[in-house]
Formats: C-alpha cells, structure tokens, sequence
C-alpha cells in the first residue's frame, strides 16, 4: 500500500463511506416500506416495486447481505484509514484515526442515512 498516492487512498475511504451509508439506508427503508404501497405498485406492475418484493421474501438474507457489506465497507475504509494516518503521521496516530472513523461512520455512516431512509423509504 505504500505505492499507492495518498489522494487514491482519501478517495477510497471516501467512496467506502457512501457505500456504507448506502448499505445503512438500504437496510432501514427495506424494513420501513409501506408494504399496502407496496403491494399496490405490484399490481400497477411496477418493476422496482416487484423487486423489493422478492427482496422482502427472504428479510434474513436480505439482511444478511447487507450486513457483510456493511462490515466490509467498515473494516476496509478504518484499514486505509489507517494506513494514510501511519503514512502522515506515523504510529502515533493509530488511535486517533480509529476513534476519528468511529465517529465519521457513526454520523455519516449509520445516522443520517438511517434517518432519510426512515422518512423516504
């Protein structure tokens, strides 16, 4: 990792980020869809409205699903975190980037999406 520039390494725990929020709001409008709509888009033969209801048949693999992608896009985007504060700042910084992810993916990882998700699901 240590070839690879720093602004790549800042763009992919950029990129994890959003993806993390995407898996985050995902889960929390899946669970909080109005299955009467939902129902009624189906029979409107709405197509993204058939797919959420295959996706609803099997919640725990649903959930499954985005709970490993969530995890991954956690464990990656504080991995290269990491690796840029050694970079930067030496060995020193380790915890300082670990509490400063923690923090990052709890408002901008699991908060916000969780709440636009919950009043637009």
């Amino acid at each position: 990792m240590n070839e690879i520039p720093i602004w790549i390494l800042f763009s992919l725990v950029g990129l994890l980020i959003v993806l993390s929020a995407f898996f985050s709001g995902s889960e929390t409008s899946m669970m909080a869809i109005n299955r009467y709509r939902l129902k009624h888009l189906v029979k409107e033969k709405n197509k993204s409205a058939k797919r959420v209801t295959k996706l609803l048949e099997r919640t725990d693999r649903l959930l499954g699903v985005i709970l490993i992608g969530n995890n991954f896009t956690h464990t990656l985007a504080t991995a290269i975190a990491t690796v840029i504060a050694i970079r930067l700042w030496s060995d020193n910084a380790v915890l300082a980037v670990t509490v400063f992810m923690t923090i990052v993916r709890i408002i901008f990882s699991e908060v916000m999406p969780m709440a636009l998700a919950d009043l637009k699901p």
